[in-house]
């Protein structure tokens, strides 16, 4: 029933759309809707607005890293994009990519093309992501004769799969200048003598083939060796995001999604470690004149810890302590721990608003 709820809006959203393919959406379009999904996501009702505790875009960090995996709108238009760049560089006998190949780039390729003259709306739009594609793209050695040594991407395993040494070796141009043709093997002395150990050893991990086939071009974010929107938007958004949690948060935040609980419990945890939650003390920082006493116990300044019953109020303190514990304990145990915690704070507003203890809040601060 939720989803059939939102059926127009979708439809109308899609219909808006279908005339805005293969464009980028300006920056001012993106951020529009992006203002109305995250008053949407922190309005406490139609008339109140709520309060905004961090910027969308630390939403959209994905959830491992501490965000809540929202989409970055600028970010997932050019993923999208470069999906149209994909497409002109994997399908070279589709029309669309003939004309724009005849128009912009009819003596070169699409990695090196530039703007021209009187470009389109849309080839100004695609080129405009043309650079998402440059950082994933690599390639798959076949006979090696279109591949470029120095210039490329075409070393497996972790890193950018680009050759490191200091100096370039002129005589040796294309992967193919690396290979003995007769025997289809590798050229071991030639490369022990221009790459460092670590990487002689990936290239000579190359498999190659008799037949020698053609070299294939392949998007290096994937096993697949293809391009989607799904792994692009991902490499965009890890990048732009700032790295600022540690691998305990990062097993924490997985664990924590992970859990088979009410979402709303694992958003009041989610809350609790990044300290938006409207406690007193949260709510005087944002100059909103309050009294700062603890409702539950009428005594020190409330704080996220106050309420789940931390003797420490000191938010780098408690923030690790919260972290370490869900870390140490069992699934069980964890999800035990974030019900009472979220069934402390609900009680901790029933005092707050109705002035009504409930048995929880009564046991635990006894």
């Amino acid at each position: 029933m939720k989803k059939h709820a939102f059926v127009d809006i979708k439809e109308r959203f899609l219909r808006a759309l279908q005339n805005w393919n293969l464009r980028l959406l300006s920056v001012g379009v993106c951020q529009d809707l992006e203002n109305l999904m995250s008053k949407f996501w922190w309005q406490n009702s139609k008339t109140n607005k709520g309060i905004h505790w961090c910027r969308w875009r630390e939403l959209c960090i994905p959830k491992a890293q501490g965000g809540l995996g929202f989409k970055d709108l600028e970010f997932f238009n050019l993923a999208l994009l470069a999906k149209q760049g994909w497409k002109i560089l994997m399908q070279p006998n589709c029309l669309f990519v003939r004309v724009m190949k005849s128009k912009y780039f009819p003596r070169g390729d699409f990695m090196s093309a530039r703007l021209g003259s009187y470009p389109s709306f849309t080839w100004r739009s695609i080129l405009g992501a043309r650079h998402v594609l440059e950082e994933g793209l690599g390639w798959r050695v076949g006979n090696g004769e279109d591949i470029s040594i120095w210039n490329d991407a075409w070393i497996p395993g972790p890193g950018h799969g680009r050759v490191q040494c200091q100096a370039v070796d002129i005589r040796f141009t294309k992967v193919a200048d690396l290979i003995d043709k007769e025997a289809t093997t590798w050229k071991q002395d030639v490369i022990c003598s221009l790459f460092g150990e670590e990487q002689s050893r990936c290239i000579l991990a190359i498999p190659l083939v008799s037949c020698r086939p053609s070299d294939v071009l392949i998007w290096r974010g994937d096993n697949t060796g293809c391009y989607t929107d799904k792994v692009g938007y991902k490499r965009i958004i890890t990048a732009e995001s700032p790295r600022v949690h540690n691998d305990d948060s990062t097993t924490f935040f997985t664990k924590l999604w992970a859990f088979k609980i009410p979402s709303k419990i694992r958003i009041l945890i989610w809350k609790l470690v990044h300290n938006f939650l409207p406690t007193k003390a949260n709510l005087n920082m944002r100059q909103l004149m309050v009294s700062p006493a603890c409702p539950m116990c009428q005594g020190d300044v409330e704080t996220g810890m106050e309420v789940v019953g931390s003797e420490d109020n000191r938010e780098p303190i408690w923030k690790n302590w919260l972290v370490k514990e869900f870390n140490m304990q069992n699934t069980k145990t964890c999800k035990v721990k974030a019900i009472v915690y979220w069934a402390l704070w609900f009680n901790r507003n029933k005092i707050h608003h109705e002035g009504v203890r409930g048995q929880v809040a009564t046991y635990w601060h006894s």
